[in-house]
């Protein structure tokens, strides 16, 4: 959904800024002012959006640093660094376990991909709730799909 608006605020927008930039340059004093006045605004826009969201997603990065636990226990499994690495233990449902590096993505989803040291992968799906934040997977185990839910940590490091 986000490619709805992403078209008007990335293309039109500065498209629409140029334009009244050159007109407001061949316009008389009064109205080109006005005109090369509104064209930065709009040209400004883009760059604005776009800090904007660098900012958030990297709020909510910082945000992820932590011990996590599993939802229906409270064993910590998941130890997320400030150095992108992380901790995974081993779990029943879950083949891989280790240490690896991490990565956070903000796309229709907010997601934490954990990189193995051996190339493997796996995503947990970000929740930011009143009560902390819950990373989520379901894994088919080969009759039914089973969800891993961790929650942050009360004692995080």
């Amino acid at each position: 959904m986000e490619f709805v608006w992403m078209i008007p605020l990335y293309i039109i927008i500065p498209v629409t800024g140029i334009i009244l930039l050159f007109k407001g340059f061949n316009a008389d004093k009064g109205h080109g002012r006005k005109r090369i006045g509104l064209s930065f605004i709009l040209l400004s826009l883009p760059f604005l959006h776009a800090f904007m969201v660098d900012r958030i997603d990297a709020s909510n990065e910082k945000s992820l640093i932590g011990s996590y636990a599993l939802e229906s226990n409270g064993q910590v499994v998941l130890k997320l660094h400030a150095d992108k690495t992380f901790e995974l233990a081993k779990l029943d449902s879950v083949k891989v376990f280790g240490k690896g590096n991490w990565q956070y993505r903000r796309w229709d989803i907010d997601e934490v991909d954990l990189t193995f040291g051996d190339s493997n992968q796996l995503s947990f799906e970000v929740f930011f709730t009143e009560k902390g934040k819950t990373l989520q997977n379901s894994f088919w185990t080969g009759t039914r799909s089973k969800f891993v839910i961790l929650v942050s940590s009360k004692n995080e490091e």
